[in-house]
C-alpha cells in the first residue's frame, strides 16, 4: 500500500513488476535513490522517483546500459516526455513489423482453412517476414553457420535446446521472485548454465554474441517473452556472471 508520502519498496516492486532486488541495486549504484525514508529507515519513493523509474525502464528497453542511463538522466533535456517519445518511436517500429507478420499469418491460416491453394509467392513472402529480424542482426555467413548447426543437431536436438533455454529462464525468474542474492551458489550455477547456452548458440564467436545481445535488446518488446529476457532478468544474470553473457 502507498502512504501519503510515497511507496515503500515492496509495494513499488509489486505495482511495477520490478523486483525488490533490482530496486535495491538501483539505489546502491545511485541510479534511483528514494527521496525519503520512513522514521524506521525504510525506503520511501515519491512520485518524482516513480517518474525517474519510468525513464530508466524506457531507456533500458532502448538498449542503454545502466551507466549510460545514469549519464542520460543527469542531463537537463532528459525529461519524461523526451524519453517516452524516443521509446514510443522505437517501439512503434517493432510493433508495426510484428503487425505485418501477424496479418500475413492470419491470411495464410484463413486460406488454408478455406482449402485454398496458397501461392508459393505468398509462402516466400511469409518466410521473408519471419527471417528479416534475424538478417537485420546476423551476416549471411553467420546465418549459414546457424543452418549447419541446426542440421547437425537435428529436430530432437533443436527441441532439447529450446526446452533447456525455456527451463533456464523459468528457473532464473523463480529465483528473482524469491529475492535470491545473485551471488548465491544457486544463481551462480544458473548464470553458468546461461553462459554455456549462449556460447553453444554463438559457437564462441564474439561477433555473433554481440549480435545476439543487440537482437534481444531491440526485439524483446514485440518478441515472445519465452525467448526474450526482460531487462530486469538480464540485469540479474549479469550481476551473477562475471562474463556478462546474455
Amino acid at each position: 500500500m502507498t502512504t501519503q508520502d510515497g511507496w515503500r519498496v515492496g509495494r513499488l516492486a509489486r505495482d511495477t513488476g520490478i523486483s525488490v532486488r533490482t530496486l535495491h541495486h538501483y539505489d546502491d549504484i545511485g541510479l534511483l535513490k528514494p527521496s525519503r525514508r520512513t522514521a524506521s529507515g525504510h525506503r520511501l519513493y515519491t512520485a518524482a522517483d516513480v517518474e525517474r523509474l519510468q525513464k530508466i525502464v524506457c531507456l533500458r528497453d532502448l538498449g542503454l546500459s545502466l551507466l549510460d542511463i545514469g549519464v542520460c538522466l543527469d542531463r537537463d533535456h532528459a525529461t519524461l516526455q523526451v524519453v517516452l517519445e524516443a521509446h514510443e518511436a522505437a517501439l512503434g517500429k517493432r510493433v508495426e513489423a510484428a503487425r505485418r507478420l501477424h496479418r500475413r499469418l492470419q491470411d495464410l491460416i484463413a486460406a488454408l482453412r478455406r482449402g485454398d491453394q496458397i501461392p508459393v509467392e505468398h509462402i516466400i513472402q511469409n518466410i521473408e517476414e519471419m527471417t528479416t529480424m534475424f538478417h537485420k542482426y546476423y551476416t549471411p555467413e553467420q546465418m549459414e553457420d546457424f543452418r549447419k548447426s541446426a542440421e547437425a543437431l537435428g529436430d530432437s536436438g533443436m527441441r532439447k535446446a529450446q526446452d533447456d533455454w525455456q527451463e533456464l529462464m523459468a528457473a532464473v525468474r523463480a529465483e528473482m521472485d524469491r529475492g535470491t542474492d545473485p551471488q548465491s551458489p544457486t544463481v551462480q550455477a544458473l548464470a553458468k548454465r546461461w553462459g554455456d547456452l549462449v556460447k553453444a548458440f554463438t559457437q564462441g564467436n564474439p561477433q555473433v554474441e554481440q549480435a545476439l545481445k543487440t537482437m534481444h535488446r531491440e526485439e524483446r518488446a514485440t518478441g515472445d517473452p519465452q525467448w526474450f529476457p526482460d531487462p530486469a532478468m538480464l540485469d540479474y544474470i549479469k550481476r551473477a556472471s562475471s562474463s556478462g553473457s546474455v
